[in-house]
């Protein structure tokens, strides 16, 4: 969801696992950054290996999807 919310902008790691999992690491680690890169080989699996074409990669690690993506995909909320 945080990167629907800003499609075509590449944000930091950091941004996007303090996000994603409510926390804060000090730094993030290579940890972190296998915890993110597992949910979006789950992602892309889901979309039946489509997922991955829509990410933006930017230095330091960072993720964003191209606004194209909002072409492609509806995404929804639990509300309960």
């Amino acid at each position: 969801m945080y990167l629907v919310k800003n499609l075509g902008v590449v944000r930091s790691a950091e941004d996007l696992y303090r996000e994603a999992w409510n926390s804060s690491p000090d730094d993030v680690g290579n940890s972190h950054i296998d915890a993110i890169e597992q949910q979006l080989t789950k992602l892309n699996h889901f979309s039946h290996q489509q997922f991955r074409k829509y990410l933006l990669r930017g230095h330091d690690k960072g993720y964003g999807l191209r606004e194209s993506f909002a072409d492609r995909y509806f995404l929804f909320k639990r509300l309960r």
